[in-house]
């Protein structure tokens, strides 16, 4: 038969994972199990509780878009919370990349450019729970520019291809940058304004520049007259 009324002494062996007050209210403190006991008259019973982390019901993503440039980096961060609001910390998050080949993310949430494309979209997920930004990639500005060869040595009428190098400021190269070429003597040595093409006119020093966006690179090219081969003398009588 159940005996009412009888004076009950509840306690818990492991009062920091889950509390018992004197009605028998269990509060769970930490993850982990505890033995609940009831003890009257001598007389005792037990439980066992189980605490379980509160689980995630949504996660956001900061900032909501974010514009990485070309090669450099920017980081995301995800705030996982539960279904009342509260903050839930140390909960593991996994990040993707709706474009790798767009931006690329590791399991920090930074996000390095790759090359150019739609906007990706930044997925954050946790416990199921998932929250998405957008990145967008801005090209890198052209920092240096590098000509081959450094400097070259022609004779009137000869040809001399040049070829510009593009790199950014951490020094990765630029591909597919428009370039303009000139040289600050044509007469001695002229350029084609987009091959690069050098063609030898006449006996001096001229600085071939190319330039690309706001940065440029020289080469220098000394042009001679066409050495004399032969000395042929003849008489006039």
């Amino acid at each position: 038969y159940v005996l009412l009324g009888r004076t009950v002494t509840w306690s818990s062996r492991a009062p920091t994972t889950a509390s018992v007050d004197a009605s028998g209210l269990v509060k769970g403190l930490a993850i982990g199990t505890a033995t609940i006991t009831g003890t009257s008259e001598g007389k005792t019973g037990t439980a066992t509780i189980t605490v379980i982390p509160i689980p995630v019901a949504s996660v956001t993503i900061a900032p909501t878009s974010a514009s990485v440039v070309e090669h450099l980096t920017t980081t995301f961060t995800a705030t996982t919370k539960d279904v009342n609001g509260n903050v839930l910390t140390g909960r593991p998050v996994t990040w993707s990349s709706s474009a790798t080949s767009v931006a690329a993310i590791d399991v920090n949430g930074v996000v390095t450019g790759v090359s150019a494309g739609p906007p990706a979209t930044i997925t954050a997920t946790s416990e199921g729970k998932s929250g998405t930004a957008t990145v967008t990639l801005t090209q890198a500005p052209v920092a240096t520019v590098t000509l081959a060869p450094p400097g070259a040595s022609l004779i009137v009428g000869q040809t001399q291809t040049f070829t510009a190098t593009t790199k950014d400021a951490p020094g990765f190269v630029l591909t597919g940058r428009a370039i303009i070429w000139t040289s600050n003597k044509p007469a001695t040595a002229s350029v084609n304004q987009t091959t690069g093409l050098v063609t030898a006119l006449d006996s001096g020093v001229a600085m071939i520049t190319a330039k690309s966006e706001t940065i440029g690179g020289s080469a220098t090219v000394a042009v001679s007259l066409l050495p004399v081969a032969t000395v042929t003398i003849t008489s006039s009588r």
